[in-house]
């Protein structure tokens, strides 16, 4: 087997030591299932020093030749969990875009190895997407006084080949809002069309994550009873600008985006799935690998060209998939981006293991130049800040405009529920009407059966 090692980096990008200069590189090594335990699995992979991933020396390796090993810039073993593994490979991300650079976090790696819990977590571990949404607001509320800040969130899905608004309530009969991917003036890919939420809190995220998450298309697959079945991003779009602009040393109005992204894992096709449901299962599955080959096919060309002249590279194809278009940003952009992969230990699952170890590894030589986006400076996101404050006031607006529709609806209700008062007092009135002519009818009846009676008796008597 030909096990691929990962290369070194060059410097900092965007004034900040911090910034490896290129992809930054995780791995996590999650514990054996319950199902992998009872079945007798062997730990296969080993995290070392916190920066090396080390397989189990085989047994067919000569006694002066080290086990295999590859490195990362990070290494999480099962002890490790979601609060450490965002505070080494998120954070820094997150810190960056909060001072205007693009940021990118992103699990990779096959089914059932761990990306979503990673990215999820639980209520008693949070994953990576609630500790970002956490310090974002965090430093927002910590800069209450010196910045001004604008948040807006975004949910998708990329779904055999095309892209769902999990944001967006499907109405069947109704035809769902068109998604395009457009590229713009720096060559790089923007979505439009997703709905985008003004938010002011963490919980408002959440809550908009927990709508979406209910949105996603999940199945069971062969290695996991609830596999993602498609690429799920969430966008935030952060603005923000100083109270006082003309302050010395004062960062000025910037505009970043941070994606944080849950690939859906690679699988092999189940031969024994039939049917309707399991010509779906087969489709989804080409789809989902046919877009992680294209993202290992531009890592592989994108790390060639990094190696200097006459090393390979050449066109990269990011048009081949909806997702490395999406992506593109992240692998090729002035930001910075992590990839976590996450693997699993066991024996029977090395092969998929080499493949996400070899990715990272190419990953690792990636560059990337990370630039704060300063509004009307040299990365002109003037518009976007400009779009960002029409946006607020669209949503003050709307609310105020809500409100009035509101009390509009509350007074109708109120002249409604009049007019149904003075109905059932008529209806009443009619009722006691209608009683008292069937009292009068039935009067009338009686004094007609009377005089019947009267007058046969009398014609009786004159007889």
């Amino acid at each position: 087997k030909k096990l691929k090692r990962g290369g070194g980096g060059g410097g900092g990008g965007g004034g900040d030591p911090s910034d490896p200069g290129r992809i930054f590189v995780a791995v996590r090594i999650r514990p054996l299932s319950p199902h992998e335990e009872t079945a007798g699995e062997t730990v296969r992979f080993n995290a070392e020093d916190g920066s090396r991933v080390r397989e189990e020396r085989p047994t067919w390796l000569p006694a002066d030749h080290f086990a295999p090993a590859w490195e990362a810039d990070a290494v999480f073993d099962s002890h490790d969990g979601n609060r450490e593994v965002y505070s080494r490979a998120a954070a820094p991300v997150v810190a960056a875009v909060l001072r205007g650079v693009h940021g990118t976090v992103m699990a990779y790696g096959q089914t059932s190895s761990g990306k979503t819990h990673t990215m999820a977590g639980t209520p008693s571990d949070p994953g990576v997407m609630a500790l970002a949404v956490e310090d974002i607001f965090a430093a927002v509320a910590a800069d209450a006084r010196t910045r001004s800040y604008m948040v807006r969130c975004s949910y998708m899905e990329i779904y055999n080949e095309k892209i769902r608004d999990l944001l967006h309530e499907e109405v069947p009969g109704k035809t769902n809002p068109t998604i395009n991917l457009l590229s713009g003036h720096d060559n790089l890919t923007y979505v439009q069309g997703l709905e985008e939420f003004p938010v002011s809190a963490a919980h408002q995220v959440t809550e908009l994550v927990a709508v979406g998450v209910e949105r996603r298309h999940v199945g069971g697959t062969r290695m996991n009873e609830s596999s993602s079945r498609g690429h799920a991003v969430l966008r935030l779009s952060v603005a923000s600008e100083p109270l006082v602009p003309e302050a010395p040393g004062v960062l000025p109005a910037v505009t970043s985006t941070l994606y944080i992204v849950d690939l859906a894992g690679s699988e092999k096709a189940d031969p024994n799935s039939k049917g309707a449901a399991g010509k779906l299962s087969q489709q989804e599955g080409s789809h989902i690998n046919q877009s992680l080959l294209t993202l290992r096919q531009c890592v592989q060309h994108l790390a060639e060209a990094a190696d200097g002249p006459g090393t390979g590279g050449g066109f990269v194809p990011y048009r081949n998939s909806k997702l490395t278009r999406i992506m593109q940003p992240a692998m090729a952009g002035s930001g910075r981006t992590t990839i976590i992969a996450a693997v699993t230990p066991a024996a029977s699952h090395q092969q998929e293991t080499y493949s996400t170890l070899n990715f990272v590894s190419t990953a690792k030589r990636v560059k990337m130049e990370a630039r704060v986006n300063v509004a009307g400076g040299a990365v002109d996101n003037g518009k976007m800040l400009a779009d960002l404050r029409a946006a607020a006031a669209a949503e003050a607006i709307r609310c105020k405009g809500i409100e009035e529709e509101h009390e509009r609806t509350l007074a109708e209700l109120s002249s409604m529920d009049k007019k149904l008062h003075a109905a059932e007092r008529r209806a009443e009135d009619m009722s006691a009407a209608m009683k008292a002519a069937e009292g009068r009818a039935r009067s009338e009846a009686q004094r007609v059966r009377e005089f019947e009676q009267r007058a046969a008796t009398a014609e009786r008597a004159r007889d």
